[in-house]
């Protein structure tokens, strides 16, 4: 599932499904604010797991852009420039330029 859905849409889902009612009744009840293959999603994973789990965007999780290395590159950053950092953190030079970027400090390549 890719996109947050809106709990209450979310607990209106499974409380019908508790009640027995078909996924074609529970679009009715929801009026379309989900697709059936949402609808299906959401039983499943309340089937599976006995929860109303919150979904959340799938995709590559960001692994160099974290606050471990924002904070190795804050205390770097009197002393050496961005190519010196990322050779220091392995980290790639685009990443540490973000990083630098997202801290509102001075890119400095040399």
């Amino acid at each position: 599932m890719g996109k947050h859905k809106s709990n209450e849409v979310r607990q209106i889902v499974i409380d019908s499904f508790k009640q027995g009612k078909s996924t074609k009744n529970i679009l009715e009840i929801i009026g379309g604010s989900v697709s059936k293959r949402t609808v299906n999603e959401l039983i499943q994973v309340f089937r599976e797991s006995g929860k109303m789990k919150q979904s959340f965007s799938t995709g590559r999780p960001r692994t160099a852009n974290n606050h471990i290395n924002k904070k190795k590159s804050k205390r770097l950053l009197n002393s050496y420039s961005v190519r010196q950092i990322s050779k220091k953190l392995d980290l790639s030079l685009g990443s540490v330029v973000n990083i630098r970027k997202d801290l509102n400090l001075k890119v400095s390549l040399i």
